[in-house]
């Protein structure tokens, strides 16, 4: 009676290991080489830039102050000190020194955007702000970058609820009035978490938005907008 020869698995070589590999490779190195949330926040290292003083004008601005530190806290900017002065909130910090020129305008804006969140189903709200618990970044299996928000448990119920019942229909994302995202209800969310994938495919350009997007929705939304009154270069130890 003659067997069936067994089929053995043969182990991988190292090549194909390393194929199997790349997506996952890929995705730890661009985030490694990221130094810079939003092309503009420093996110390891030593900041070599001059240190400024930013001074973020609005009627929230001693509210907003502990708000501002933890996304001060979050870039990972040098010594930073941040002290309300009536509508003045000034944030004296050592810049990244990678583009200064950028480092002076966005971001400064970064800093005093309010980070407001809005999920929309045509012109009706669907979740806002109330209804985030917290925010992240990840990558997908492609090495892309997004923001990921962890809704709380009855804010997903009621986004679940609207992308099953349109499953032909699209959602649209927005923060502080700007539209970032359009997500087709074909896909489900997965439990509590929304993913925000920008239209733009660019690697570096997926981090940096999604690294933004993370900054205000994690430490946000402020009270107000703060406007940035002006940025001003300061001796060091100030």
């Amino acid at each position: 009676m003659s067997e069936t020869p067994s089929t053995t698995l043969q182990p991988r070589t190292s090549q194909a290991q390393l194929f199997m590999a790349m997506p996952m490779l890929f995705g730890a190195l661009l985030m490694a080489s990221v130094m810079v949330l939003g092309g503009l926040v420093w996110m390891g290292g030593t900041p070599t830039g001059p240190r400024v003083t930013i001074t973020l004008q609005g009627s929230c601005a001693a509210e907003a102050g502990a708000m501002v530190e933890s996304r001060v806290s979050a870039m990972g900017l040098g010594a930073p000190v941040v002290e309300a002065q009536g509508d003045d909130l000034r944030v004296t910090v050592t810049l990244p020194g990678l583009d200064e020129a950028r480092e002076r305008t966005a971001l400064p804006a970064l800093l005093g955007q309010a980070g407001r969140l809005a999920v929309r189903d045509g012109g009706e709200l669907v979740l806002d702000s109330e209804g985030v618990h917290s925010a992240g970044l990840q990558l997908d299996e492609n090495g892309s970058a997004m923001a990921v928000v962890e809704m709380t448990k009855p804010a997903a119920a009621v986004v679940d609820a609207r992308i099953r019942a349109s499953p032909d229909g699209a959602l649209s994302i927005w923060l502080d009035g700007v539209q970032v995202a359009d997500r087709p209800n074909t896909m489900l969310i997965d439990g509590t978490a929304l993913r925000i994938i920008g239209a733009d495919s660019t690697p570096k350009v997926r981090m940096a938005q999604a690294a933004d997007q993370v900054i205000l929705l994690q430490h946000g939304p402020l009270p107000c907008d703060l406007a940035v009154g002006s940025v001003v270069e300061v001796q060091p130890g100030s």
